[in-house]
């Protein structure tokens, strides 16, 4: 399993939801973590297998395209995606980052585990934003409230 995962880590910029996808083999390998292997774990392989031969397509960086970065978090991990812009409707991914969330990391509020999908984006593709106008797009709305001029925002 630490071999299969290695290599998945491997290809993890082109797999959509890898970290995810793959919590539950993660656990597994947790230092206090028993074996047993569960119906949930044996969808996560077939799931990931499935991630890893698709057909998903990236486009080439094109430093004339507008940059859109598509942020999310969920339970168990965060990622972004890094898109060109194509029309108003279509964007096509560049690459894809996904990790899953640490134990403490589990604990925070959505609003901050939201944020962190964005600067967790941010930093990992600085080289292509940097000096950039890009979009960030985020499905949760009070997040939104963090680019507000003068506007108080709690901790994060």
């Amino acid at each position: 399993l630490q071999a299969f995962l290695g290599l998945l880590n491997f290809y993890h910029s082109f797999l959509k939801n890898k970290a995810t996808v793959a919590e539950p083999l993660h656990r597994l390998l947790d230092k206090n973590a028993r074996w047993t292997w569960t119906g949930k774990h044996k969808k996560a392989f077939i799931d990931v297998k499935r991630l890893l031969s698709s057909d998903a397509v990236l486009t080439h960086y094109d430093g004339k395209k507008p940059l859109v970065l598509v942020c999310d978090a969920s339970p168990h991990g965060i990622g972004a995606v890094l898109c060109h812009k194509l029309s108003s409707t279509q964007e096509i991914p560049i690459a894809f980052y996904s990790r899953t969330l640490s134990a403490t990391e589990r604990n925070y509020a959505q609003i901050d585990k939201e944020a962190l999908a964005v600067i967790a984006g941010v930093k990992k593709f600085h080289e292509y934003l940097y000096g950039r106008q890009f979009t960030i797009i985020t499905d949760h709305k009070p997040l939104l409230g963090l680019f507000v001029p003068k506007k108080e925002t709690p901790q994060i």
